[in-house]
């Protein structure tokens, strides 16, 4: 569901490749035990809410919602 606060949507949408980047760079950084293990869904969640927030200014992400997920080994 898109956030209903418009500045938060246009900024987030501003900075989307900025926003997919920082997301992408913790992603990679994380152990693949990590990312695998489904009771870390909920630390796995804030932590890239806390990732989005780090660079938008108008608002705070409190929610994440995925669709779903895919973990491949390298």
């Amino acid at each position: 569901t898109p956030t209903p606060d418009p500045v938060l949507q246009a900024e987030l949408q501003a900075k989307k490749v900025a926003l997919r980047d920082a997301v992408y760079y913790y992603l990679k950084k994380q152990p693949l035990t990590f990312l695998s293990d489904s009771t870390k869904h909920g630390a796995l969640k804030e932590d890239i809410i806390n990732v989005i927030n780090e660079h938008v200014s108008s608002a705070k992400l409190s929610e994440l919602y995925f669709e779903e997920y895919v973990v491949r080994g390298s």
